[in-house]
């Protein structure tokens, strides 16, 4: 496959995952409720973060040197060991995280009464066999295998979840998270036997002394993600502890929608790394700096207008996608969060500057600054304001302050790229018309619901299209593209 179609192959997957989840919420809040949403959402982000850590950054080496091994059993020597130490440290986690989840309910400090906490268990061994199985063949270059089972899980979470509710009338965390359990089992089934096929199939424990040096490189990388995972998410526990967890049901729907938006980055984090590499091993500084502008460009180009969007339509949206109540409480989330994953975009991209110089300690600690501001300020302001706009404002101070940081860690570097302000504020002026032409189109020509919406959509992009071609606002951006698709086709 080449480059253009891995791209395009990257970008589906991507919003096939999070298309999911916009699926998935506006269902299980209109069937059982925000509350009953809001406990999905604290149980589904902890099992992740439980998931996240227990592998400690052992399976590093495996998926550096997993692509370049061809023979089977140097592939099972690399396999199986990192495979047997996170099997064992999710059981462990997952016996620990039970009895703590029944010692936090029996106290009072948990509203869980009614979750079966042996799911636990259950989710997070079958999502290890689902998540070992899939990097396996990801990590063997069979793409289609590890891209079918990584859309396919979700989906198949989805469609057992229905049926369990269509059977049991019943939609609440235990069935999501045992239909999420189930399908991951039902995915990984077929894997291990191709992956058998292919290595065998055997429990290994790995070397003493290879594991320390392995825990060494890779524990670092746990690390970044707990921050990251605190970063993104640790807001939602903070409402639930501060305000409530019907609260958390209100509140991530919307910073679901305004969040949509970070899709670009992170395709771009895909294919802009391997490619910068590339530029810089040949001394080629100059293409990699215009590489990292076009690409900024064509972010900004895209998240400023839905900034806009979401602060004319986003009420609407927020509206028909799950309740009036809703709505009204957490509208302004979209627009606020949107804005915030302007920096969180920008941090994305310029981040591979950092990765390029190996500065991986910088980066954690851009990161850690974020979230501990994010979480200070959270604890701070919602208990004087209890609402959860304060959070989204707070997410939104958060990655400025992020960006901030990293745009002085990065000024000196040869290959970063400063944004043009004559450019930019034609593209604010560009993105405020487009607003302008979508409000007054959506409530002036009669049209309610989901045809308003989609109206003042239409007729927005079409006038904004129009004023970038008039003023020439991407045409360096087409002619870069232009050319990087002749190479590559």
């Amino acid at each position: 496959m080449n480059a253009i179609g891995k791209i395009f192959q990257t970008l589906i997957g991507h919003f096939l995952l999070f298309a999911q989840g916009l699926i998935l919420t506006p269902i299980v809040i209109k069937v059982s409720g925000a509350e009953t949403y809001g406990k999905y959402i604290l149980i589904a982000s902890y099992l992740g973060i439980m998931f996240g850590i227990s592998s400690f950054g052992i399976g590093i080496y495996a998926k550096r040197r997993l692509p370049i091994c061809d023979l089977p059993n140097e592939r099972a020597k690399l396999f199986f060991p990192q495979f047997t130490f996170q099997l064992a440290m999710i059981s462990c986690l997952s016996i620990a995280s039970m009895f703590s989840f029944k010692l936090a309910i029996n106290k009072g400090w948990l509203n869980l009464q009614d979750f079966m906490i042996i799911l636990i268990l259950f989710y997070l061994v079958s999502y290890t066999l689902y998540s070992q199985t899939t990097d396996y063949f990801r990590y063997t270059h069979k793409v289609w295998v590890f891209n079918l089972a990584t859309v396919g899980q979700p989906y198949l979470f989805i469609g057992i979840a229905l049926a369990i509710f269509f059977m049991t009338d019943k939609l609440n965390p235990n069935t999501l998270v045992l239909s999420s359990s189930i399908a991951s089992l039902l995915v990984s089934i077929p894997l291990i036997r191709y992956l058998y096929k292919e290595i065998g199939f055997s429990f290994r424990l790995p070397n003493i002394t290879e594991l320390i040096a392995e825990l060494k490189v890779g524990f670092p990388s746990v690390l970044t993600y707990l921050v990251d995972t605190i970063l993104v998410g640790g807001d939602r526990y903070i409402i639930a502890a501060i305000l409530s967890v019907r609260d958390v049901g209100i509140y991530a729907p919307a910073y679901a929608i305004g969040s949509l938006i970070i899709l670009i980055p992170k395709v771009f984090g895909v294919v802009l790394p391997p490619l910068l590499f590339r530029y810089v091993d040949l001394n080629d500084f100059n293409s990699a700096k215009n590489l990292i502008s076009c690409v900024i460009r064509l972010y900004l180009l895209v998240s400023i207008p839905y900034v806009v969007g979401s602060w004319v339509l986003g009420e609407r949206i927020l509206s028909l996608y799950t309740t009036a109540e809703i709505a009204e409480k957490a509208w302004p989330v979209i627009p606020i969060v949107a804005t915030g994953m302007i920096f969180y975009g920008l941090i994305l991209i310029n981040s591979n500057i950092l990765y390029l110089k190996l500065q991986l300690k910088s980066l954690f600690s851009i990161n850690a600054v974020a979230a501990v501001l994010n979480i200070v300020l959270n604890i701070v302001f919602l208990k004087i304001i209890p609402d959860v706009v304060i959070a989204a404002i707070v997410t939104l101070l958060s990655y400025l302050s992020g960006y901030l940081l990293l745009l002085k860690q990065i000024r000196s570097e040869q290959i970063n790229s400063a944004v043009n302000l004559k450019w930019l504020f034609c593209l604010l002026l560009a993105s405020a018309m487009m607003g302008i032409a979508g409000f007054w189109v959506s409530n002036n020509l009669g049209q309610e619901g989901f045809s308003a919406i989609i109206l003042g959509i239409f007729v927005g992009v079409c006038v904004y299209l129009v004023i970038l071609y008039i003023f020439r606002l991407a045409s360096v951006e087409f002619r870069y593209i232009t050319k990087w698709l002749h190479i590559h086709k």
